[in-house]
C-alpha cells in the first residue's frame, strides 16, 4: 500500500504518478528550495531540453542538504530574490511544489546564461512570446527590471514581438 521513494519520503502505491513527480520529491527533500533555471523552464513547457539534474535555488545563507535522490544541482540566490516570482502548486497527497514563474525562469536563464546556455535562454523566450495565452510581456519586462537583466532581454523582446 505504501512504498518508500527515498529516506523519509513515502507515497501510496495507488496514487497516480504525475509527470512532475521528481520535482515534488525534490521540494519535499529540500524544504527551503525552489525549482529554477532549466527545470523551471521545462515545467512551464518553455524548452525542449530535458534536464538530467533538477536545478534548485536555495538561499545563500542556508546549508546545502545532502540529497541522493532525485539528483539536484544547487544554486545560491540572495534571500530577497527567493520570493520574487515564486509560485506554489499543490500536488497529490498534499505535496507542495515551489517553482519560479515562467517570467522569472526566463530572466534567470538570461542572467545565468553561462551556466544554462544562451541557446536555451533564447529558445525559452521565443516559446514564451509565441504563446497565445499565458503571455504577459509587461510582466516579463517588469521581472527583467527586478532581476537586473532588462538591458539584456529588451532587444530580443523588441525583435521577436
Amino acid at each position: 500500500m505504501i512504498e518508500r521513494a527515498r529516506a523519509g519520503l513515502y507515497r501510496s502505491t495507488e496514487a497516480p504518478q504525475t509527470a512532475d513527480q521528481t520535482l515534488f520529491e525534490a521540494c519535499a527533500a529540500v524544504p527551503d528550495g525552489v525549482i529554477c533555471l532549466t527545470s523551471a523552464l521545462a515545467y512551464h513547457r518553455l524548452t525542449t531540453a530535458n534536464p538530467s539534474v533538477i536545478g534548485m535555488a536555495i538561499p545563500r545563507d542556508h546549508w546545502r542538504p545532502r540529497v541522493t535522490y532525485p539528483p539536484i544541482r544547487f544554486f545560491e540566490f540572495r534571500p530577497r530574490l527567493m520570493r520574487l516570482g515564486l509560485e506554489l502548486k499543490s500536488g497529490p497527497q498534499r505535496q507542495q511544489l515551489r517553482v519560479f514563474s515562467a517570467e522569472r525562469a526566463i530572466c534567470d536563464a538570461f542572467r545565468l546564461r553561462r551556466i544554462v546556455g544562451k541557446d536555451i535562454a533564447l529558445e525559452a523566450l521565443q516559446a514564451y512570446l509565441r504563446r497565445r495565452s499565458g503571455r504577459h510581456v509587461d510582466d516579463l519586462l517588469k521581472m527583467a527590471r527586478e532581476t537586473r537583466v532588462l538591458r539584456l532581454i529588451r532587444p530580443y523582446v523588441e525583435v521577436l514581438t
